[in-house]
Parts: structure tokens; sequence; C-alpha cells
């Protein structure tokens, strides 16, 4: 009883994810990964680029899955408490059929089998696949007359969030022979709103708004493609702080059925955030980086913006300069700021290199918490990212959090 099935028509819808039609319960008595009919998806965590998240079908947490992948590259992995299952958005067999071919991975051919439904192909995974999954580099799948191939990247870090999802969300495998009237008790929440929890933070989703640093004032960029637009509450891990258990609260865009989502990386000498999905489709894009600035608060930005100069010569006469403390914003430049502003009436300046001042792109420098945090406010009408709202949690060493922004 080992099935797979990919999403099909699942759409993120910021604090919920709407799943297209399809059965809840498909005919082993388990649940599909790919969503249906009844079926509502809530984000649970991200994870190397993987958006993990809870299917319910009514009360009951049906499934936990994780997807990855933008447009037709998408792909998912998830497990319903008794199948794992890994989706690729192609089926070339009509709505619904029985499917088998061959896998490879990593220069390993094997058979694997599973159903093609709705516009997906369904691999089912034993635990010696699902362990293939997250040890492997590469996959190659024969769908009918396609070869699909993915790159497995963090796949050994989703499987065990969405073996910790299971864990902590209750998922149970369905009743196969369908004897039982009633589903899974929701758990009891003790938020006052009886509202969820947010997954890492375990803060009360309707009571995070009051850690926020800025809220918006008005809706996302009026309309996209017909759908109403608006903004909604995001969390993610930030494991560059020194603390573990820190976390990133932001709004961002969710027009009809798409959210945006923002993703952790890091690099050599600092990391990064990065929209990893889109309400309008935008591709993705670095929103901030953020540096360690040991003690040195904005005294370290100069030294970072040197890091990142082409040409040291770039860099003479250069310094840090406020921008205004409400917000709190700081530019490295080469004049001082109000001399700068009267200079700008003859046309935007830019100087002191690639992270200097740049008065086309919006960018400028700020402190949050022992970090200098370079921001990159979109230049499109539509905003995915609410980049006032990035807002830092850190444990209070109390069980709680204290908030910073900028």
């Amino acid at each position: 009883m080992d099935y797979l099935k990919m999403l099909a028509g699942c759409v993120a819808s910021g604090l919920l994810i709407s799943c297209a039609a399809g059965a809840a319960v498909n005919e082993y008595g388990g649940y599909d990964i790919a969503g249906g009919a009844g079926i509502v998806e809530r984000p649970y965590a991200q994870v190397r680029g993987w958006n993990v998240f809870v299917g319910f079908d009514g009360s009951r947490p049906a499934y936990c899955a994780a997807e990855t992948g933008v447009g037709n590259d998408r792909w998912r992995l998830g497990f319903d408490g008794g199948q794992w299952q890994m989706a690729i958005p192609y089926a070339p067999n009509g709505p619904q059929s029985d499917w088998s071919s061959d896998w490879t991975l990593d220069g390993d051919t094997r058979p694997i089998s599973g159903v093609a439904v709705d516009g997906w192909t369904i691999a089912w995974l034993g635990a010696p696949e699902r362990d293939r999954v997250a040890q492997g580099n590469y996959m190659i799948m024969d769908i009918g007359h396609a070869s699909v191939d993915r790159q497995l990247h963090g796949t050994a870090a989703v499987v065990t969030k969405i073996e910790e999802c299971q864990q902590r969300m209750g998922v149970v495998y369905s009743d196969p022979e369908f004897t039982q009237s009633g589903s899974a008790a929701a758990p009891v929440s003790d938020c006052p709103d009886d509202g969820p929890r947010l997954p890492g933070s375990g803060i009360c989703q309707g009571r995070a708004v009051n850690y926020m640093s800025r809220y918006p004032e008005a809706p996302p960029a009026a309309t996209y493609q017909g759908q109403n637009c608006q903004w909604v509450l995001r969390e993610s891990e930030l494991p560059s702080m020194p603390d573990e258990r820190s976390y990133l609260l932001y709004f961002a865009a969710q027009c009809g059925g798409q959210t945006a989502g923002l993703d952790y990386g890091a690099n050599n000498h600092y990391a990064e955030l990065t929209t990893i999905s889109s309400a309008y489709g935008i591709p993705p894009r670095v929103v901030a980086e953020f540096y360690q600035s040991h003690g040195e608060g904005a005294r370290n930005i100069l030294q970072r913006a040197k890091e990142r100069a082409n040409n040291p010569a770039e860099m003479a006469g250069c310094s840090v300069v406020m921008e205004s403390t409400d917000p709190l914003k700081y530019q490295v430049d080469n004049v001082p700021h109000a001399q700068s502003q009267a200079m700008a009436a003859n046309g935007p300046r830019a100087a002191c290199g690639p992270r200097g001042l740049d008065q086309d792109s919006g960018n400028f420098w700020t402190v949050i918490n022992d970090q200098v945090w370079y921001i990159m406010p979109s230049h499109e009408i539509y905003e995915d990212i609410y980049t006032p709202s990035l807002t830092v949690l850190t444990p209070d060493g109390q069980g709680g959090y204290v908030a910073a922004g900028f």
C-alpha cells in the first residue's frame, strides 16, 4: 500500500492553502498529498527552500507535505501517517490511471509505481525509497514518453521536518475500511481567539501582529489578474541568529490562491532572504542581506559595504550616513546627507559601490539586534514582501520572545 501523488491544482493562499478538485480520501482509505475537495492546507514551516504544510480534512490533520520549485518544476514529498508519497506535476494518461515506470536516482535505476491523477503523477515510496530521496542528489523519473528530472536539494532536512509535523499535528493513517464515522478531534487551542499557534515560535497567530515593527497602511497594489490581494502574516526560521530559536515575522502579499514567501540562505560572510514564491508571478529575488556586526552596530556597515565593493577606489571618502531615525535607515555615501539630498535635485545619485547609496533603488542599511541588514525593497508596482514589517524574534529567557525591527 505504498502510493504517492503529487500536488495537482493546489494553490497557496497565505495562511491557508486551498486545493482544487479531487477526492479527499483515496481508494486506499488514505489521503493524496496533492489535496482535494474538502482539504484545507495550513503552513507549518519553511526549511531549505521547501514550504511545509498540514492538510486538514475538516478538523482532522490528514497529511503533512512539503513543496519546492516553481511552475512545472514543482514537486512534493509528504506522508499521511501510513504512506510516503512523491508528486510530479505531469501525468499523461487522462484523469486517473495506475502508473509504473523506471526511477533513476544518482545512477541507480529501479522500478517505481503509483497513480496518475488530475495532471499529476504520484509515486508510492516505502521507507527505503524515502531514505534514498533524503540522501540522494539527483533523480530522473520516466512518465509516459517524458523523462522528468529533479535536483534533490534539502531533502534530508525536509523529510525530518515532515516527520516532526506528522508527530506534532497527530497525523495518523485514515481508516482503510471506512468503519469509523467520525474524524479525529481537533487539537484544543489555548490561544485567546482559539486560533492556531505559529509552528516555529509557538506564538498565537492572532497575537503575532503585536510583535510586528510596522503594519501595512494599505493592501498590496490594487488587484492582480482579477484577484483581490491582501497582506498575510508569515513566519520563517533564522538559523543564522546566535540563538537557534530565532524567527522572522513579516507581511507577505496574497492574491487569490498565491502567497509570497521568503527563504533563508547562507553565504561565506553573510546570509540573505530570497523570495521563493510570489503572489504576482515575479521571479525570485533577494529582499535582504544581513551580517554579524560583532557589537559594532552601525559602525560595521562601512566594513560590509567595502567587502562588497568591486574596486577599493570607489570607496574613497565614503562613510556611514544616517538617512532617518524612524524607521532607522543608513546609507554609505561620500557626502553628508543634506548635501546628497540637494544634489539629488539634478537627478538620482549613486556612490560608494554596489552597497553604497543608490537613490534609484530605495535600498538602505539598518541595524537589528547585533546584525547589520541591507534592505532591498521591490522596484515593481507589485510588492510581494512588505519590507518595513521584517521583525526578528529572539528568546527572552523566560519562555517568550523579544521583537526587534527597524
